[in-house]
């Protein structure tokens, strides 16, 4: 569960069952991946002047392959992935097999897919079928976002999700990074979020807003639980998320050292072998 840091429930700005864009197709597949065990992933068909781009497709399953193929509207074209968590990647390779399509995403993506794949490398700023391609690091280092300007909506994979927070696990995660890709999406006044789990983000500023005054507000606590005596994560978690349910401390102690290593960056924490201190 890498994409929600509390048990979801539908965020600010969101709307089940909202209407899609009559190009885009949504499947709500379970993933693979054991760690994903129960959760769906959203995975999208776009349909382009040259057939379909599915992204992100989860599960190598003949069921969800048969659900992807049969949704599309058009030939398969291209395969796009947002980044390479296992239940954004489990169905890339068995498509890829199903339709030929080539399969296309961040540079950095490349290593954590099977090395036989026709694998196309996008760009910041790249056109792609008519998206335009944002590289949104701070989920993962390889995470990319899809803009369509026109029509103002966004396919984010986690950088975002309807349900719930999405946790940061360093070293692959990065919260200086995720908070700037977070304010640059707020930046560009779009109308739809298509996330990669939960409901549609009908109202995007409402959400991002929500998003990083979560971060910071979260960031506040870590700084008043720290102190001149260095503490270890395991000791600071019950009072940095002391509102969270102690089941998701495993999770919880993730994103806390995401905090942490943020505010070293900054000067504003410091590491010691025993843990972790305020400056002094």
């Amino acid at each position: 569960m890498w994409w929600a840091a509390t048990m979801p429930r539908d965020n600010v700005g969101t709307q089940r069952n909202a209407p899609l864009p009559r190009a885009i197709t949504r499947l709500s597949i379970v993933a693979d991946a054991p760690l994903f065990a129960g959760l769906a992933t959203h995975c999208y068909g776009v349909a382009t002047g040259d057939g379909v781009l599915i992204v992100d497709p989860p599960s190598q399953r003949a069921a969800a392959l048969d659900q992807i193929e049969a949704a599309a509207t058009a030939p398969i074209r291209a395969i796009v992935v947002t980044h390479t968590h296992p239940d954004h990647i489990g169905g890339v390779a068995a498509l890829h097999e199903r339709t030929g399509a080539p399969v296309y995403g961040h540079p950095a993506a490349q290593p954590h897919l099977a090395p036989h794949l026709p694998f196309h490398a996008l760009h910041e700023g790249d056109q792609f079928a008519g998206w335009q391609i944002w590289q949104t690091p701070g989920h993962r280092a390889d995470s990319i976002t899809l803009i369509d300007e026109q029509e103002r909506i966004a396919i984010v994979g986690d950088l975002v999700v309807g349900s719930g927070t999405v946790v940061i696990n360093p070293p692959e995660g990065d919260l200086t990074d995720y908070l700037t890709s977070l304010g640059r999406l707020r930046a560009a006044s779009l109308r739809m979020l298509l996330p990669g789990h939960g409901p549609v983000v009908v109202d995007p500023a409402a959400l991002l807003d929500y998003y990083i005054a979560h971060r910071l507000q979260r960031e506040g606590k870590v700084l008043a639980a720290l102190g001149a005596t260095p503490a270890t994560v395991e000791a600071l978690l019950p009072l940095a998320y002391d509102d969270s349910d102690p089941a998701l401390y495993p999770l919880a102690a993730r994103s806390l050292l995401a905090h942490l290593l943020k505010l070293e960056a900054e000067g504003r924490a410091v590491r010691h072998e025993a843990g972790w201190s305020t400056v002094l």
